[in-house]
């Protein structure tokens, strides 16, 4: 079973049906399926977004209250880092250790 695109509070195939692989670099086998989105998810996933901005409380939200969000799923992310570096490692070929101590670190560092 392939994994899903999150559209709309909705996990969902892409609109063709089409997935394509990802490939563990070190040896070439499949870790997963993930849908192929074209441009008719892209666009799904666009009004998605602006109703949820439009209709939602973020734009009335004060800086201080959106950059506690943020801080919180950075806190999330840090707390599951462990996992995250095990699973990038698979998809890059990278090291856990050099995913755990400077890539995700890096990513997480930019919310």
């Amino acid at each position: 079973m392939a994994e899903r695109m999150w559209i709309d509070g909705t996990a969902e195939a892409a609109e063709s049906g089409a997935t394509f692989p990802i490939v563990r670099p070190v040896d070439g086998a499949t870790i997963a399926e993930v849908p192929l989105g074209g441009r008719a998810d892209a666009r799904r996933a666009v009004d998605a977004a602006r109703r949820a901005f439009d209709r939602g409380p973020w734009p009335r939200w004060t800086p201080k209250a959106r950059g506690e969000v943020f801080l919180k799923a950075a806190a999330l992310l840090t707390a599951r880092l462990g996992p995250l570096a095990e699973l990038e490692s698979l998809n890059q070929g990278k090291t856990i250790k050099q995913a755990a101590d400077a890539d995700l670190p890096f990513a997480i560092d930019n919310l």
